[in-house]
């Protein structure tokens, strides 16, 4: 309980009034609580509100203090880019004014506060190697300008209809991947689900060879089944790759990664639980996923080689 009020001590200075503050302990301590159900209504009964008005309030029309701060560290926070849409919002000033919204929050596409904040972001220093996005991002020239100008690497989903130089012909990306023969499809994983590792046939192709000092590659993901395109992408000086432990001692290392029952259940056990030491909830919580990444290789091991 102790170290959960000093948690909330030191968020208290982004509230205004001490009524919201109290309203945002609350709603954090329900959200740590082992409760089936975490709505405000099930929230306010468990911090013992007549009602659920106080936690709504909070989250509807509650203001917060984000002030950017630097310290001996590094940053501590990254100034936001609002922006919004010109037609339901910019169109109407009084609308802003009262949502809060400064008269410097201007109307912008969607990859526009990208363009700005990634070079932001790694001037303020933080790690990065290379950069991914959507279709949306894919298709705007400005970004991948601006990252090629830093020499950062990015992959971007890009559309079928995408227009490509591939030998000095241009085409369409859904053409290159038609052309593709089977030899040059590669099976790699592409992560973990549900059912297992992901399985898709990939492939890539140059598509900058009359420029001397290009990198730009299509990287192309096919479903295994239906054969058909599951990604294309765009690629700068970037290469995925799944890393999978190479011998028993790197397995005897390895861990299942935090799952977001555990994510709750720890911060809660942390600051709420007066039975055991941090130390023992963190060893616990070790233990249990390191055996969970043994058992799920042997799942794996056992499911996928014949």
């Amino acid at each position: 309980m102790v170290i959960f009020n000093e948690l909330m001590t030191r968020i208290a200075g982004r509230f205004g009034r001490v009524e919201p503050r109290r309203a945002a302990s609350a709603y954090v301590r329900g959200l740590l609580a082992g409760l089936d159900r975490k709505n405000c209504w099930n929230l306010a009964e468990h911090a013992g509100m007549a009602s659920p008005q106080k936690l709504q309030r909070l989250l509807r029309t509650a203001r917060l203090c984000h002030p950017g701060r630097a310290g001996a560290a590094g940053p501590a926070a990254l100034p936001a880019r609002p922006h919004l849409p010109a037609r339901t919002w910019l169109a109407g000033p009084g609308r802003c004014r009262a949502a809060g919204i400064p008269d410097e929050a201007g109307s912008a596409t969607t990859p526009a506060p990208a363009t700005a904040m990634v070079p932001a972001a790694l001037e303020a220093g933080v790690p990065a190697r290379w950069v991914t996005g959507d279709e949306v991002h894919g298709q705007d020239p400005r970004l991948r300008s601006t990252l090629e100008e830093r020499r950062m690497g990015y992959v971007p989903a890009i559309a079928g209809n995408r227009r490509i130089r591939l030998d000095g012909v241009q085409v369409s990306t859904a053409e290159v991947t038609a052309r593709v023969a089977d030899r040059h499809w590669h099976r790699y994983r592409a992560g973990q689900g549900a059912k297992g590792p992901r399985w898709y046939a990939w492939a890539w192709a140059r598509i900058d060879e009359d420029q001397p000092d290009g990198f730009r590659w299509l990287l192309i993901r096919r479903n295994l089944t239906t054969g058909e395109p599951a990604m294309l992408a765009l690629a700068l000086l970037a290469a995925i790759a799944a890393a999978q432990p190479s011998d028993t001692h790197d397995r005897a290392r390895a861990r299942a990664r935090l799952t977001l029952p555990e994510i709750r259940r720890l911060p809660a056990a942390l600051t709420l639980t007066t039975t055991h030491t941090i130390t023992d909830i963190l060893r616990w919580s070790d233990w249990r996923r390191r055996h969970q990444a043994t058992a799920r290789h042997c799942h794996y091991q056992r499911r996928f080689q014949p």
